[in-house]
């Protein structure tokens, strides 16, 4: 009967889909769901059951294809902090497909943003249990620790992916800084050299650098050449002359 409507509406079509589902036809329902989401092409549900509809009737790869869209698109509200529409496209993904390992660390973000750290932490552990060696994941693990002061959790989240990319500058920054926080000055300045081979001429490493010997070390002569060298990098920074000035004083 479903071949002589004239379907006009998203509901209608979303209907038809389900009667056919009902009777095994894939195919049919594949069709109708197609067409529904040609009506609605912002992303919901319908594209869930597209979804579902093309694994049913073996078309693994489109399937892939349509999922990464769904993530591609709740990543993309996440980046213009629609935070709850974000938390939303996420969780309408298949979890089936654990290999989009993103989704895990995508659904970990959002709870940062909202100050969720547990939940925030419970999710970047499901996406680390399939897959241990997620850099982004890890780094996101540490910060999110380091916002709540559990120090030495950050650093061992920071430590792995360094081991995995030891040119990783982020991780190392991040790393050198949770030191200082740990009052570990010696691992701060070894960790910050590694940060400076890798980037020599960043100048907000080196007056991150420059900072831990003035204020935390009080070895000024070291303190003295790392803002000589910060002025040299970026003459117009006014600042780092009145720090400089502050230690001829001292």
């Amino acid at each position: 009967m479903a071949n002589y409507l004239i379907p006009k509406s998203f509901q209608t079509l979303i209907n038809i889909k389900f009667n056919y589902w009902k009777q095994s036809k894939d195919d049919l329902a594949k069709h109708y769901l197609l067409e529904a989401i040609q009506k609605s092409p912002c992303y919901n549900d319908s594209w869930i059951y597209y979804d579902e509809a093309l694994v049913k009737t073996n078309y693994i790869e489109k399937a892939e294809c349509v999922f990464i869209q769904i993530l591609k698109y709740g990543e993309f509200l996440l980046s213009q902090n629609e935070i709850k529409n974000a938390k939303q496209q996420f969780k309408i993904a298949p979890i089936r497909a654990k290999k989009y390992l993103e989704i895990m660390s995508n659904i970990g973000d959002v709870y940062f943003l909202n100050g969720k750290f547990d939940k925030a932490i419970f999710n970047y552990y499901k996406g680390l249990e399939i897959n241990p060696n997620l850099i982004l994941t890890l780094c996101n693990l540490g910060t999110v620790y380091f916002q709540i002061c559990e120090y030495q959790k950050a650093v061992n989240a920071y430590e792995k992916p360094i081991e995995l990319d030891p040119e990783n500058n982020t991780a190392l920054r991040d790393l050198a800084v949770t030191h200082c926080n740990q009052d570990n000055m010696l691992k701060s300045v070894e960790t910050y050299k590694k940060c400076l081979k890798l980037l020599p001429d960043d100048i907000d490493i080196n007056l991150e650098f420059a900072l831990i010997y003035d204020h935390n070390l009080k070895n000024f002569q070291e303190a003295e050449n790392c803002f000589k060298k910060c002025i040299k990098l970026k003459p117009q920074r006014e600042d780092v002359y009145k720090k400089l000035f502050a230690i001829y004083q001292t």
